[in-house]
């Protein structure tokens, strides 16, 4: 019953429970097959999802190879491409050219009559029909390495071409005896 003031006057003699909040029919007995099924789905939901942000954030977040690979992958979906398989082989053919240009002293798809190819056959061996290489120099953004690679005919057709089934990349940091701190990203596609 409402008083005139506003507050509620009941009967003090009726035993009240004390109110549990909604979680409380979780514990009910009568709902044990349900908790049974849902809790683990739940439990395991949670985990997954603790998965997902960082996931959806790495292209967005500082250079690595995940955020590279994450990043071109969304790319080619977006254009209703196949996603690349990661190549563990490739990447380490990546790493090779970066580690050759930063100690070679060049910037450049082919030097000195070596070409990319080699290093992948190095690493990975011939078992490819189509290549190609992407480059890059002192990017610490996955996002804004992207957007220079799409707006390059040449680094875009690598992306999104429908031919290429794997993709290794490396990022190499390093600082030269000047004290200059470089970076160098490449990314290797392979396909057939």
């Amino acid at each position: 019953m409402k008083a005139a003031d506003g507050q509620y006057i009941g009967d003090k003699s009726a035993t009240t429970q004390p109110f549990l909040g909604a979680a409380e029919p979780w514990r009910s007995p009568k709902h044990a097959l349900r908790d049974a099924i849902l809790v683990p789905m739940i439990a395991l939901g949670v985990i997954a999802a603790t998965f997902v942000p960082v996931r959806l954030a790495a292209p967005k977040a500082g250079l690595s190879e995940i955020s590279v690979v994450s990043a071109t992958n969304s790319a080619r979906l977006a254009e209703g491409l196949a996603p690349l398989r990661s190549d563990d082989a490739l990447a380490q053919a990546a790493a090779e050219k970066a580690k050759s240009m930063i100690n070679e002293g060049y910037f450049a798809h082919y030097y000195n009559g070596h070409t990319p190819w080699e290093f992948i056959d190095d690493a990975a061996g011939s078992d490819w029909r189509l290549a190609g290489e992407n480059l890059a120099k002192n990017y610490d953004q996955t996002d804004k390495l992207m957007d220079a690679w799409m707006a390059s005919p040449a680094h875009k057709e690598n992306i999104l071409n429908a031919g290429y089934e794997r993709i290794g990349v490396a990022v190499v940091r390093t600082t030269l005896q000047d004290g200059t701190a470089i970076s160098v990203t490449v990314s290797m596609f392979t396909g057939g």
